[in-house]
């Protein structure tokens, strides 16, 4: 038998990303083939989906938020994630 592949969750942030010097961009078709590159890729902890240029970033370090009209932030694990206090007071911060 096969064992099932660990379940993980996604939490969408319209008009959030993330500024890393270690980010991997690569051409996606739509933000469903985005969220799967990062479920296939094990040091990935989000993606940020450029809706205007079609692009998937890969993110494996989450510092440096900032809005962007033309993205989507996925957190990935996001909720084992936001139990982090930081990222709380990031969330808060731009969505309040």
């Amino acid at each position: 038998t096969t064992k099932p592949e660990r379940l993980i969750e996604y939490e969408v942030m319209p008009y959030l990303d993330y500024r890393s010097d270690n980010d991997d961009v690569i051409n996606v078709i739509n933000e469903s083939e985005c969220v799967n590159k990062c479920s296939t890729t094990e040091t990935c902890n989000g993606v940020t989906f450029d809706k205007v240029n079609k692009t998937c970033t890969l993110k494996n370090k989450l510092e440096n938020p900032f809005l962007n009209q033309n993205t989507n932030f996925y957190f990935k694990n996001y909720k084992t994630i936001n139990k982090n206090k930081t990222l709380k007071s990031i969330i808060y911060f731009f969505y309040n």
